[in-house]
């Protein structure tokens, strides 16, 4: 999308993923998705996949609303079995850079200032499936992207291969070096690892205009 440097991989750790990636550009604007249903395999794939369909579903809907669509799903098809799935929603507007995002419990997501500062975006609401019976509308946040700023998010997989000690300052450190592409196919190697255990997904977009 003109302005935008995006790059994303999924890597899973057996034959299927519980996690994935979406990306939905709409007028003037990237919507996009990161989410991590709890498990691997065949059940949490299929969580995964009704998930993305329930986001994309009246693509017209604003993402607090969009994300309810997704939370009534996986409570009532799934509530009495304790799945649950952490996801971030995000619309990005290409003309300024401001960033809505709604976190349901995921909290893996990162800004990366071109300067080389970073911040952490923390997670206040809840995973989805995860209401006890009442789906409740969360309230999206904003920020701004800058030129050469960079939006990060990864599924929990990754923390499995960072630094135990700082694993957000080294992934900011690798978005900030490489850059999407670089930082996605660094990312990449490390689930390749022996050592990861669980699926890894990563999403890393930057302003370029």
């Amino acid at each position: 999308m003109p302005g935008l440097e995006i790059a994303a991989a999924a890597v899973a750790r057996g034959h299927l993923s519980g996690d994935f990636y979406d990306l939905m550009p709409r007028e003037g604007a990237l919507r996009l998705t990161l989410a991590d249903a709890m498990g691997k395999g065949a059940g949490p794939a299929i969580v995964a996949a009704g998930v993305r369909a329930a986001l994309r579903t009246a693509p017209e809907r604003g993402i607090a609303a969009a994300t309810a669509g997704a939370d009534r799903l996986v409570e009532e098809d799934l509530g009495d079995t304790g799945m649950f799935v952490t996801a971030v929603h995000a619309d990005i507007d290409t003309r300024t850079g401001a960033i809505d995002l709604v976190d349901a419990g995921h909290g893996l997501g990162l800004l990366v200032r071109a300067d080389g500062t970073w911040e952490h975006l923390r997670s206040a609401g809840l995973p989805l499936g995860m209401g006890a019976g009442e789906v409740a509308e969360r309230e999206p946040v904003r920020t701004v992207l800058g030129q050469g700023d960079c939006f990060a998010c990864s599924s929990d997989g990754l923390l499995d291969v960072l630094d135990p000690e700082a694993p957000f300052a080294q992934f900011a450190q690798i978005v900030g070096e490489h850059g999407p592409e670089g930082a996605v196919r660094a990312v990449v190697g490390l689930a390749r690892d022996a050592k990861a255990s669980d699926d890894i997904t990563v999403l890393v977009v930057r302003r370029t205009a």
